[in-house]
C-alpha cells in the first residue's frame, strides 16, 4: 500500500518515516541551524510519533525520498 509517508529522515543511526511536508520542514530547520552554527533541538513528526532531535554542525543526517516500489514492501535487497 502506498502511503503519504514517503520520505526517510536518518538521524543518529535511526530512520524516521515522514510525509513530504514534515521532511521539508525538518530539512529547512536543520539547514538553518547548521548555517547559524548553534545547536538546537528540532521537532520531528514521523509515522510513529514525535521526537526531538539535536542538530549541530557535526550532526550527520539525511532526508531521502522512498521510491514507490519500496513503500509498504519488505525486501532483503539493498
Amino acid at each position: 500500500m502506498v502511503r503519504a509517508e514517503n520520505w526517510v529522515i536518518t538521524h543518529g543511526g535511526r530512520d524516521f518515516t515522514a510525509t513530504a511536508e514534515m521532511a521539508r520542514i525538518f530539512r529547512r530547520q536543520a539547514e538553518r541551524i547548521v548555517a547559524v552554527g548553534d545547536p538546537e533541538l528540532v521537532v520531528l513528526r514521523h509515522s510513529n510519533g514525535v521526537d526531538m532531535v539535536l542538530i549541530t554542525k557535526e550532526t550527520p543526517y539525511s532526508v531521502t525520498r522512498i521510491s514507490a516500489a519500496r513503500v509498504g514492501h519488505a525486501s532483503s535487497t539493498a
